[in-house]
C-alpha cells in the first residue's frame, strides 16, 4: 500500500477538495493513508487540522480545529473512483458555529452535486 500511498492521499485530497466550499490548512506531512486502523477499509488521516469558515460566510475566522480528523472509504471503491465516504472520526476539536443576520451559517462547507457538476437549478 506504500508505493501508491501518495497517489491515493493525492487523489483523495483533489477530491475532497472539488467539493469544499471552505479553506484546509493542514501541514502535507499531517496526511497519512492507513489501513490498519480502519480494516477492512482504508482512511486518510488529517492531523491538526484547520478549517476556515465557508467562504459564503464572508469572514476569516476557524470554524474548526482538530487533533485528527479521519475518512474512511471502501479500498475497492477508491479503485473503482467511488469516494464515498463510509465513516468520519473526529478526535480532540473545537467548532464554531455561527449564523450571521440574515440567516447564512458559517458550516455550510460542502457544495452540493448542483454546484459540483456545474448544473443550474
Amino acid at each position: 500500500m506504500y508505493i501508491y500511498e501518495e497517489d491515493v492521499v493525492k487523489l483523495i485530497i483533489k477530491e475532497l477538495n472539488k467539493y469544499l466550499k471552505t479553506e484546509v490548512r493542514i501541514d502535507p506531512k499531517n496526511i497519512d493513508l492507513t489501513i490498519i486502523k480502519s480494516f477492512p477499509n482504508c482512511a486518510i488521516e488529517f492531523k491538526e487540522l484547520t478549517a476556515m469558515d465557508a467562504k459564503e460566510f464572508k469572514t476569516d475566522d476557524t470554524l474548526l480545529f482538530a487533533k485528527r480528523l479521519a475518512l474512511e472509504f471502501n479500498i475497492k471503491d477508491l479503485f473503482n473512483k467511488n469516494y464515498t465516504i463510509k465513516k468520519i472520526e473526529l478526535e480532540n476539536a473545537q467548532c464554531h458555529l455561527k449564523v450571521d443576520k440574515k440567516g447564512n451559517a458559517n458550516y455550510i462547507v460542502w457544495k452540493s452535486d448542483s454546484e459540483v457538476l456545474g448544473v443550474i437549478v
